[in-house]
């Protein structure tokens, strides 16, 4: 199967229906005809892997990128439209039938005949228009990427036959981008020589050669544009000027006045801009004179043509006044109504918000809890310094802060008297309506806001200061070999910290009525009083009172509990962690917390009744009962009635003894 496209002879300029080029109706005569030239091309170029000129587009060649021109169309195709396929196929049918010669002679340009740089002193890529290329120069490259190897870019560049002092345009093969040249290097596809081109003298198979010759040809004309101008204007700012009328004495003395403010005086500086004035309005009469002298063709003032752009994209007409004209906008309605719907409409209202931000500051850094993880707890002394670390902060919040607000509102608004801001205010309807209310409203925001970070810092942080003693997993060995492996996070691991001080202390004691030694007090209770500690913390935070009761109290006469908005713990798992359709619950995260401090809880007091079974082989010691053994001992003696049966029993109590002494060592050298 053939895959070249359509020779040009089969091909239509342009089709006012459809914008891609279509084939002509194709006989059985033109058939055969069109199968002997695929013969020939297949035998001059290898079966359709080059391209002929620009008429053929092929497969992917070996070591060259097959890229797909640049579409906006969608991957899921929409009835009614052309899949995304279809469109690609068709632009590089397209771009392999247009020919660039002819796209530049459109436009003006003949690269055969001329030297594309005669204007060389001003650099071509000046005037470059990036907006017409359809990739960046790193996205052209990339595009070559496959799998982790770089194929080269296929392309047409512009080469400079010296043999013949011309240039044509030949096959490249772009390998990487200079972004410090701003040029592709890559090699000529025929002869393999190393070649750099800048990017208005490179298009790439991908591309869009009629946007490419509209770029290139702009480029030039722009440039074209800039050295007229360049010397159209250093030839009227060298004419003489000597000659020349000035301004007279009535027109300086309007500028002057125009130019100098109210009520000042002339200044020394007024001469010295008058002059330039002057020198301006003598450089205005000679471009006159030269625009007229050139009009006219009578005189030859200079000897080459120059190729000037259209007064319009240069030239503006000058305004009388240097005023922007605008349309009526009802400056004086809009703001009256700005008024009416913002606060901040007296100082009172700004002074009194920076003092509750100021004060809100004040208590960001509050810590509800206090864990300090280098003190070893007894249980209960843990849960009493919790207990009244809690109740202080909540004293500090409930009273001071609360009551500082408070005092802050009445300081700024208690002589307002009637109006907006009336803190006397007793009709709850005009209080509804008023500004005073929303100021009010602003700054329950701004207190619910404080709380909601004391509330976020000071339960991650108790957690993790609980969670982070927690080993990771702890092996025992025996009563005095136990290793535990704690789970760092990224900040201790870079100070390699591997061990923590433990934060509770129990007692192992022996107990009447059992054989392995008890703990004191016992471990499955201690998660209950962390948790019970958590929820202490977040019930107090939902206690501290909104400061409406407290400012109008002519409106609250009754005693009425209101309190800010704070976290709280969700009795259940909400129901938004189990259906993720629903809508997040708020307070989730707190829900999060306290699950995972839970498990992690129960996950530590595993080990420790692991740890007692290593005294299961003194079982014989901890169930020992003194009292019992040293009766025993005293009935047998007073049973032996001769002398030698008591010294055979002195020698059996002197035996036991020494036995048990040496237990004692023993247990004393593995228990730590």
């Amino acid at each position: 199967m053939s895959t070249k496209g359509p020779r040009s002879t089969l091909m239509i300029e342009k089709n006012p229906v459809q914008i891609y080029p279509q084939a002509k109706m194709v006989t059985k005569k033109k058939r055969a005809k069109q199968a002997e030239m695929d013969e020939d091309d297949d035998r001059l170029y290898g079966n359709g892997d080059l391209l002929n000129g620009n008429q053929y587009y092929s497969k992917q060649r070996p070591g060259v990128a097959d890229i797909e021109p640049k579409v906006q169309e969608p991957y899921v195709t929409i009835p009614g439209c052309p899949p995304r396929k279809v469109v690609i196929d068709r632009l590089k049918k397209l771009y392999a039938s247009m020919v660039i010669e002819d796209l530049l002679h459109e436009e003006g340009l003949d690269f055969e005949n001329a030297d594309p740089q005669e204007e060389s002193w001003l650099p071509l890529e000046a005037y470059d228009d990036a907006s017409y290329d359809c990739r960046l120069p790193n996205e052209w490259i990339e595009c070559g990427s496959d799998e982790g190897t770089q194929k080269a870019i296929p392309g047409q560049g512009l080469y400079f036959n010296r043999d013949t002092n011309t240039n044509e345009w030949r096959r490249v093969l772009i390998n990487c981008y200079n972004e410090e040249l701003n040029v592709y290097e890559g090699e000529w596809d025929e002869t393999k020589e190393k070649c750099r081109l800048p990017r208005l003298h490179l298009f790439f198979d991908a591309e869009n050669k009629v946007a490419f010759a509209k770029r290139l040809a702009e480029a030039h004309r722009m440039r074209a544009y800039a050295n007229s101008l360049i010397k159209y204007n250093f030839f009227v700012d060298n004419m003489p000027i000597d000659d020349l009328p000035e301004p007279d004495s009535e027109q300086q003395n309007r500028i002057t006045a125009m130019g100098t403010p109210h009520r000042c005086q002339l200044t020394k500086d007024a001469d010295e801009i008058m002059k330039d004035i002057k020198l301006e309005y003598a450089r205005t009469m000679n471009k006159i004179i030269y625009d007229k002298l050139t009009a006219e063709g009578e005189h030859n003032l200079i000897d080459y043509p120059l190729i000037l752009p259209p007064e319009d994209t240069y030239r503006r007409p000058a305004k009388y006044y240097a005023m922007i004209q605008i349309e009526d906008n009802k400056f004086a309605d809009n703001l009256s109504q700005f008024f009416f719907n913002t606060l901040l409409i007296k100082k009172e209202v700004i002074q009194a918000l920076t003092d509750v931000k100021t004060e809100s500051l004040a208590i960001h850094n509050l810590d509800v809890f206090t864990v300090d993880t280098t003190r070893i707890y007894r249980v209960d002394e843990f849960k009493q310094v919790q207990e009244s670390h809690i109740s202080q902060v909540a004293s500090q919040l409930k009273e001071t802060w609360v009551n500082s607000l408070r005092d802050t509102i009445r300081k700024y608004f208690g002589g307002v008297g009637k109006g907006w801001f009336n803190i006397q205010e007793t009709s709850k309807e005009t209080y509804e309506f008023g500004k005073l209310k929303k100021l009010l409203t602003r700054i329950r925001l701004m207190m619910e806001e404080s709380i909601l970070d004391i509330s976020k810092r000071s339960l991650n942080d108790f957690v993790h200061n609980i969670v982070k003693v927690i080993p990771n997993y702890t092996t025992i060995n025996g009563p005095g070999d136990i290793n535990n492996s704690f789970a760092a996070s990224p900040l201790e691991e870079t100070l390699k910290k591997d061990f923590y001080e433990p934060l509770f202390t129990i007692d192992l004691i022996i107990k009447q009525g059992h054989e392995l030694p008890q703990y004191a007090p016992d471990p499955s209770g201690i998660p209950k009083v962390i948790l019970d500690i958590f929820d202490k913390g977040v019930s107090e935070l939902q206690q501290i009172s909104q400061l409406e009761p407290k400012v109008l109290e002519g409106l609250f006469k009754k005693q009425t509990s209101l309190f800010l908005k704070a976290p709280i713990r969700p009795k259940t798992k909400p129901d938004s962690a189990l259906n993720p359709d629903k809508m997040v619950d708020e307070n989730l995260w707190v829900w999060g917390l306290f699950e995972q401090l839970d498990k992690e809880l129960q996950r530590a007091v595993e080990p420790l009744q692991l740890y007692l079974k290593m005294y299961e082989k003194w079982k014989s010691l901890t169930s020992l009962n003194p009292d019992e053994l040293v009766q025993k001992v005293n009935t047998s003696s007073e049973e032996k009635e001769s002398e030698k049966d008591l010294r055979r029993e002195i020698l059996d109590i002197k035996k036991m003894i020494y036995e048990y002494m040496e237990k004692e060592e023993q247990i004393r050298r593995e228990i730590p």
